[in-house]
């Protein structure tokens, strides 16, 4: 939540596939029903979905996949002090099903 955000509303897409060995289903969804707390624009800031993929297992109750690729112009990241433009690409996978988590921010970001 915090770290990865997520997505407020997503309908089913129609596909079916095993990622990381769960049976899962595509959901898709639109810029508008992105949840992204590590994102803030500033004054006339930008955030644009580019691209997203939303894989979830309904046995489990997870999301196994969860892929954004975002285009920013003048936004804040993790509540830096100065906003900054470029890509944004966030890739989650959820490999064993079950096992406490343990999600950390890359040293420097």
């Amino acid at each position: 939540g915090e770290l990865l955000g997520g997505v407020r509303n997503a309908m089913p897409a129609g596909r079916r596939a095993t990622i990381n060995g769960a049976e899962v289903y595509l959901y898709s969804f639109t810029a508008d029903d992105l949840v992204l707390p590590a994102l803030r624009p500033a004054d006339d800031g930008v955030v644009t979905l580019e691209s997203g993929e939303l894989w979830l297992a309904p046995e489990h109750g997870v999301v196994v996949r969860f892929y954004l690729n975002l285009t920013i112009d003048n936004v804040v990241i993790f509540d830096r002090a100065l906003p900054v433009s470029g890509q944004v690409i966030l890739r989650y996978d959820l490999h064993e099903i079950g096992t406490p988590f343990n999600i950390t921010v890359p040293f420097g970001c």
